[in-house]
């Protein structure tokens, strides 16, 4: 049984709690992916793909690389917080929803990207009854999480672009 690797990102829009993970197939461990992206990013002369710090065609560029990629999948988990609900509790809805998906992945590895409140994450994962280990990475340091963030941008976005044929949509929790 082949273990996989998941990488996810966040992105806030509003009252919105997005969240969007990518599972690699260990293949070559995604360093063909990390290469390409690395590329691109020296292309565009910056030292990471953040979807935010991107102009628009470097967006569709980036976009149209990840179509590019094989072994990889991606969904996104959005959650509607409430009046008063704060983002460690929005966080804690999406990130049980994506882990109890992941369990079907056979995901041994979940990286997160570093935030502000990455001490709660392993207290949200203590409490699901299914845990894969899991570590923080620095955005900058993994590539691959750049995906993620990537594809989580389009989907908070009003006019997204086209999603990678590997993309399998959003799920509302």
């Amino acid at each position: 049984m082949t273990e996989m690797t998941a990488y996810t990102d966040e992105s806030i829009r509003g009252n919105r709690y997005l969240m969007a993970v990518v599972v690699v197939d260990p293949g070559d461990g995604g360093g063909a992916c990390r290469a390409k992206l690395r590329s691109q990013a020296k292309a565009f002369k910056k030292r990471s793909l953040h979807f935010n710090d991107l102009v628009p065609a470097q967006r569709t560029q980036t976009m149209d690389l990840f179509c590019e990629f094989e072994g990889v999948r991606s969904y996104v988990f959005e959650h509607a917080r409430q009046r008063g609900e704060d983002l460690v509790a929005a966080r804690a809805v999406v990130l049980t929803a994506m882990i109890n998906r992941l369990q079907d992945e056979r995901v041994a590895l979940l990286v997160l990207d570093q935030w502000s409140g990455y001490r709660k994450d392993g207290e949200i994962i203590r409490r699901i009854q299914y845990r894969p280990r899991y570590d923080h990475s620095s955005f900058q340091d993994e590539p691959l999480l750049w995906i993620a963030d990537g594809i989580v941008h389009n989907a908070g976005v009003k006019q997204p672009l086209e999603f990678p044929s590997w993309h399998e949509g959003t799920t509302k929790v």
